[in-house]
Formats: structure tokens, sequence, C-alpha cells
């Protein structure tokens, strides 16, 4: 945002409108998500199965592109659906909606 204000072309406002629709498509697959399910993320993560993280991650990233640095934020969000048991198709299906 610094960067368009600063120099104000075609460019920096195409990074600044493709960064803010990234920021929005994660807040709403992880809210969709959380809603879905149900999930606490309120509650302190512990136990990490980290093989069941992996593979949701994997999938995720299969499904609906690399992770940004902004969206590495939600990695505690799936993990909350391996800590809930959310089955892996429930998962899988609310991913390919979603994305």
């Amino acid at each position: 945002m610094r960067k368009h204000e600063k120099y104000q072309t075609y460019e920096t406002n195409n990074a600044l409108a493709e960064e803010i629709e990234s920021i929005q498509r994660y807040d709403n697959i992880f809210a969709e998500m959380t809603e879905n399910f149900g999930l606490d993320t309120s509650i302190p993560v512990h136990d990490i199965d980290f093989g069941c993280l992996k593979f949701r991650v994997q999938m995720f990233e299969g499904l609906c592109g690399k992770f940004s640095d902004y969206g590495l934020k939600y990695i505690r969000h799936i993990h909350f659906t391996c800590a809930q048991s959310i089955s892996i198709f429930d998962y899988e299906t609310s991913l390919v909606r979603a994305c």
C-alpha cells in the first residue's frame, strides 16, 4: 500500500489489488471452513499430528494454490481440522467448494 501511495503507477496499483484479493480469498476460505466445521481455533495448539497436518497442507496447496506469506497464518486452522477429527473427505469437499 505504501509503495502504491508513493509511486502511484499502474503496476503498483495492480500489485496492491492482487494482494488485497489474495488476502480476502484466504480470509473467506478459512472463515467458511471454520463455520462449516465449527472449528474452535481459540484453544491452545497441543499435540500436533504432523503427518495429518502435512497431508492436509499439501491437499490445500494442490487444490487452492501455494500458501502466500499472509495465508500461512491459517496453518493453525488446518491443524484444528486434524485435532478436531474432521474427516479427510469433508475437508477435501470443503476445499473444492471454497477454492
